[in-house]
């Protein structure tokens, strides 16, 4: 039997081609640490902006066709971003780098990508904020999976395989590298190839890959028409890690600050707070809004883990990441990361 995945949508506008090493990285997974108690975590709203006259009515997104757009389409199931004055023209990344470097080249006004990626173009000298957190992972919503006869039961056994993930030199590839170094193991020994999610499946079936990086529909597709099994969950490389952040390019945001403030309002704040209704149960807006969006039936959302939407922009949560670049010797310099946020607003 030949491992199928529903076709996901290609990038609808070039990419700008930018530094190499500015577009490495890509998502992480991580469990999903409590939502931030205070502002003091996010620092202080931004002020003076009026998210309800925005300098431009229509925003272009780059988003994911994944659970972690549920925000963007129950906003816009409820009419939140037309109280603001905007509307959304969504493309979808193939992966984090793609995202930034749409971003970078204006092909996108907003993108949603991985710190990783964020990060390293920031360290390559590229003008990008930060305006808000999209999600993060938790236990059970991402896995590396391999099938039965592979040989690979533990993280050491992956020394000398083929590992697939969603971008190199990305949070998936890295995770594993930084687990493979605190545990005293060569990770120049994996050989890390970089697939889409949807390819995942058939690169395992036909020896392509040893082992893959599942989430969504695609990992119960494997388990049922595979028998993959788990090496382990994403989770348990990095704790508290933030998955993507929504993105704009500095000298946008400065031209468009009552825009940044819609967005935000929007999707980073309202919109988060409807997918976080319920908890950790689906609610029937939700799977409503998210089948309609991302062209699934109910079954292939249900049968997802629900990842945690965070509402909030928070420094200190995020600060991990570059911290973990400078550890790994991938940036140049320790990096603030609250330099390079735009809070959230204080009332939308």
């Amino acid at each position: 039997m030949v491992f199928m995945t529903k076709n996901r949508a290609r990038l609808g506008a070039a990419v700008a081609l930018i530094g190499a090493g500015a577009l490495a990285l890509t998502a992480c997974s991580s469990p999903a640490p409590e939502e931030p108690s205070s502002a003091a975590t996010q620092g202080s709203g931004a002020s003076g902006l009026d998210p309800y006259a925005p300098e431009q009515s229509t925003v272009n997104f780059m988003a994911w066709r994944t659970t972690s757009s549920a925000p963007l389409y129950l906003a816009e199931a409820e009419g939140i971003p037309e109280e603001y004055g905007i509307d959304f023209e969504v493309q979808y990344a193939e992966n984090s780098p793609a995202a930034v470097s749409a971003v970078v080249g204006g092909t996108t006004d907003v993108g949603s990508a991985s710190l990783w990626s964020v990060i390293s173009a920031i360290n390559e000298g590229i003008d990008l904020k930060i305006i808000g957190e999209t999600f993060r992972h938790v236990t059970g919503s991402m896995f590396l999976e391999t099938l039965p006869d592979s040989g690979i039961e533990e993280l050491a056994d992956l020394e000398g395989k083929k590992v697939g993930v969603v971008g190199l030199n990305a949070g998936h590839d890295l995770g594993i590298k930084n687990a493979f170094e605190e545990a005293g193991l060569d990770p120049s020994t994996i050989q890390f190839v970089n697939l889409g999610y949807g390819e995942m499946g058939q690169a395992l079936q036909t020896g392509s890959i040893d082992a893959g990086t599942f989430t969504g529909p695609g990992l119960e597709q494997a388990r049922e028409e595979l028998g993959s099994v788990p090496v382990f969950d994403y989770v348990e490389l990095i704790e508290n890690f933030p998955a993507t952040s929504y993105i704009v390019r500095g000298e946008w945001a400065d031209a468009n600050p009552n825009t940044v403030a819609a967005f935000q309002c929007s999707i980073a704040v309202r919109g988060a707070e409807i997918a976080r209704e319920g908890g950790e149960e689906y609610e029937q807006n939700y799977i409503d809004a998210m089948a309609a969006g991302l062209e699934w039936d109910e079954a292939a959302v249900t049968g997802t883990t629900k990842i945690d939407h965070v509402t909030a922009n928070d420094a200190a949560a995020q600060q991990i990441v570059p911290d973990l670049l400078f550890k790994n010797g991938l940036i140049s310099e320790e990096m603030d990361i609250a330099d390079y946020l735009i809070p959230l607003p204080e009332t939308c």
